[in-house]
């Protein structure tokens, strides 16, 4: 959770002549950068994940999606967006305000793609499933291969996040880690 500090911002045009405020407001907006930075290489080091299933996989970004929607309504609180105006006016030099505001786009991008992988990513969990039944036997698996097949084509047609053979490769692989559990 980002820390929104208590201060009195109502009037802008005197928090911006007050020097020990705005440097208080910059120290909390590069703890900010800090959280967001560890987020972000956390979320990445989760998705590297190579035995997930199909069914692991959505889960999991649909715990991204949670996570990214959380922060993003952070960043849009009215009381951070006060604080990043106020630093627009006093440090718009500062690099530390240029790599916050970046951070807030990689978000925003991020929770986009994350929602539109999800997205297409869903349409194989029925046919991943009903390999899994109990009642599902070895003679219909090639039915339901087919199945599974034609939805990754349509994700791959689809999906701006499947668009390289390395991506379509390891979700066929999460297929594959679906198989074999």
């Amino acid at each position: 959770m980002l820390y929104i500090p208590k201060e009195n911002l109502s009037n802008p045009e005197e928090a911006i002549k007050d020097k020990e405020l705005v440097a208080r407001l910059e120290a909390i907006m590069i703890e900010w950068t800090n959280q967001i930075r560890d987020f972000l290489s956390n979320q990445e080091n989760a998705s590297n994940r190579e035995d997930f299933d199909v069914n692991e996989e959505i889960e999991y970004l649909e715990s991204r999606n949670e996570n990214l929607t959380y922060i993003s309504e952070q960043l849009e609180n009215r009381e951070l967006q006060d604080i990043v105006h106020i630093l627009e006016k006093t440090r718009s030099n500062s690099e530390n305000l240029k790599g916050f505001v970046n951070l807030q786009s990689i978000i925003l991008d991020e929770r986009k793609k994350a929602l539109d992988i999800h997205k297409f990513l869903k349409i194989l969990k029925e046919p991943c499933d009903n390999i899994k039944k109990p009642t599902s036997e070895i003679k219909d698996i090639p039915i339901h291969l087919k199945d599974i097949m034609h939805k990754i084509r349509v994700i791959t047609e689809y999906c701006e996040s499947f668009d390289t053979p390395e991506k379509v490769a390891d979700l066929v692989k999460k297929v594959s880690f679906q198989l074999i559990h």
